[in-house]
């Protein structure tokens, strides 16, 4: 999902294991923080792991001084936390009167934006389990998680129907989904939290449309056909259409 982090685990070990970092940097140094820290470490050898961790990766663009201070702040600010496990959420379940309460809105734009509002403030519940529904996301993220073009208008109608609370007239990234009801049977479980995933799900069980993971980057991609034999998706799909044409040239020219 655009703007978590839902795999905490994956993404420290994989930071750790390759020296590398992947996007914005203060994340995972934060998360590896939270590692250590969860491993019962002082802040003292904290600090010199991850700076360690810091050396290897920049190598000769390594600044001692400079990352000393931020580490050091980073550490001070997770050190805060109420607790430093490590996030790894697998699946998230939506229930029955939950799924009757979004599709009673009889409208599919409306329906696919407030299915991801409840997915987002679900999976905030894991991570903050004080939380009351209130979610702090930015709005371009839930769009595009909602697969639909920004609409502040179709907020506003979420907003009059009660669905959700805002500080603001929808220009707030803060909103609190109230419609969040957990009573009774599970309806539909999201097991990819990947980005521009889950809303396939709530599309498979609303429209009958089939999804399938790609088998190369775990993408849920549209099946012309329940028993389409595609393997991948379409970006993927070309890859490997390039990899076998190369190979085919590469053993032409070798004859």
């Amino acid at each position: 999902m655009l703007g978590l982090i839902v795999n905490e685990k994956i993404i420290c070990e994989k930071a750790l294991s390759e020296k590398n970092i992947e996007g914005k940097s203060m994340k995972t140094i934060r998360l590896i923080i939270k590692k250590y820290l969860n491993e019962k470490l002082t802040k003292e050898k904290t600090l010199e792991k991850v700076d360690n961790f810091i050396k290897e990766m920049y190598k000769d663009k390594y600044n001692k001084s400079y990352w000393n201070k931020v580490i050091t702040e980073a550490i001070n600010t997770v050190s805060k936390y109420n607790s430093y496990n490590l996030i790894d959420i697998e699946k998230i379940e939506i229930h029955k009167k939950e799924l009757e309460i979004i599709e009673s809105l009889n409208d599919i734009r409306l329906e696919k934006l407030a299915f991801i509002l409840l997915v987002y403030a679900k999976i905030n519940k894991i991570i903050n389990p004080t939380s009351d529904g209130r979610i702090n996301i930015n709005l371009a993220y839930i769009f595009k998680e909602s697969k639909l073009v920004s609409d502040k208008k179709l907020l506003h109608k979420l907003v009059d129907m009660k669905y959700i609370l805002t500080s603001k007239i929808c220009d707030s990234t803060t909103m609190k989904i109230n419609y969040i009801n957990e009573d009774g049977e599970t309806g539909l479980t999201v097991y990819s939290l990947k980005d521009l995933n889950s809303i396939t799900y709530y599309l498979e069980c609303k429209l009958d449309e089939k999804y399938k993971s790609c088998e190369i980057c775990d993408n849920r991609f549209k099946l012309k056909s329940a028993n389409s034999p595609q393997k991948y998706c379409n970006k993927c799909k070309k890859e490997v259409k390039i990899n076998q044409n190369k190979h085919s040239y590469d053993k032409l020219r070798k004859k």
